[in-house]
């Protein structure tokens, strides 16, 4: 692996704020796939509570943020998350990652996963993501030469869809998900 990629805070979009405790409104509609065991989440710094549209407006609460459904910016594209800086991530047919509608990364998604928790091909609400990207440069006797980089994601406000697997090259398994996590850990 060559490359640690961060994903810089988007400056224009706005940050959740880091309150012992964050309020979410969550649409009707998207709310089953919280599952009842998950209405709160642990984020790094904070707390968040998820609750549904319709209570935050039956009962007047004042929520910091709210998690619609989202329509991709093209229609090639999936919407797979949000993060809690505001962006949201979307993958293209040809597997490149895409943050508030611009390419994000220079090569195409090969595996995801969530280092905090050492899980490769998941993505886990209130923790980031890494996401191991690469392209095949040339190929010799020996087999492929790969250009391979990990992007680092700001943590997951919310999971639309997981990104679908692909074989990964060679026998690189889950050791990048560990290299991923050596760098979160030195950012602590």
């Amino acid at each position: 692996m060559s490359d640690v990629i961060e994903f810089p805070v988007s400056r224009d979009q706005r940050v959740v704020p880091p309150h012992a405790s964050t309020l979410i409104a969550v649409h009707d509609e998207l709310l089953p796939a919280l599952g009842p065991e998950r209405w709160i989440v642990k984020f790094p710094d904070y707390w968040v509570r998820y609750v549904s549209e319709s209570l935050a407006e039956r009962d007047g609460l004042e929520v910091d943020d709210w998690i619609c459904p989202q329509t991709p910016s093209t229609p090639d594209r999936t919407v797979l998350f949000a993060c809690e800086d505001g962006s949201l991530c979307e993958m293209d047919d040809e597997r490149r990652i895409y943050r508030n509608g611009e390419q994000a990364v220079p090569l195409p998604l090969l595996d995801f996963g969530t280092p905090d928790l050492a899980s490769p091909h998941q993505l886990a609400l209130g923790h980031r993501a890494a996401l191991l990207i690469g392209a095949p440069m040339r190929q010799s006797n020996a087999g492929s030469l790969w250009r391979l980089a990990i992007a680092l994601v700001p943590a997951i406000v919310w999971i639309y869809a997981a990104p679908p697997l692909k074989a990964l090259p060679g026998d690189l398994g889950t050791r990048w998900l560990a290299r991923a996590k050596v760098k979160l850990d030195a950012e602590r």
